[in-house]
């Protein structure tokens, strides 16, 4: 398996299953899924994104292919130590008003999939993850239009954004990684 995914092949995917998502709303929602709950995440995705589709179209089997794919891809980075995880955005960091609107979908996803899929592990995230996920919800409603015309230093504001994420999000995995590994780690010391 690849260890990259690239955005226009995912978004041409999605739209010929007709999901009304693109790539980067696709990934934030499996970033979501993975940070709340790893276990359980791939059958919250095939559930959310999948449920209700012809299971013997060729779509739907390219489309459940793809997202496993790129489950798959991003846990492997989430778990890199060289933190090669990225957010998965419009493919031209000069298309600034399109990266907005990636990040803007893409934290979109992130709070659904970690939404339905977080639970009771919640509870247990570090302050700083707690204020990560708010201004995670912050960056949903983000003005659009002030994106149109950016200058140099909005731009270097954008990439800062990005950058925020990236590690907020291996923020959060962290912390849930952490406590999930816990009970085995009591368990032998018993």
């Amino acid at each position: 398996m690849t260890d990259t995914l690239e955005y226009q092949t995912i978004n041409d995917v999605l739209e010929r299953a007709e999901l009304e998502l693109d790539a980067s709303q696709a990934h934030g929602l499996v970033c979501g899924l993975i940070c709340g709950d790893f276990p359980s995440s791939l059958q919250h995705l095939n559930q959310e994104l999948m449920g209700g589709m012809d299971e013997n179209d060729s779509l739907t089997q390219e489309c459940r292919r793809m997202l496993t794919q790129m489950h798959g891809i991003t846990k492997d980075l989430m778990d890199d130590v060289e933190l090669r995880f990225h957010l998965l955005l419009p493919d031209d960091p000069e298309e600034m008003p399109a990266r907005a609107k990636g990040i803007v979908d893409w934290c979109q996803g992130f709070l659904f999939g970690y939404g339905i899929n977080a639970g009771e592990q919640h509870k247990h995230l570090s302050t700083a993850a707690l204020g990560a996920l708010e201004d995670i919800s912050e960056f949903t409603r983000m003005d659009l239009a002030e994106f149109e015309h950016l200058d140099e230093e909005d731009q270097e504001s954008l990439q800062d954004l990005e950058e925020y994420l990236r590690m907020a999000t291996l923020m959060i995995y962290g912390d849930i990684a952490a406590q999930q590994e816990e009970p085995d780690n009591e368990e032998e010391l018993h």
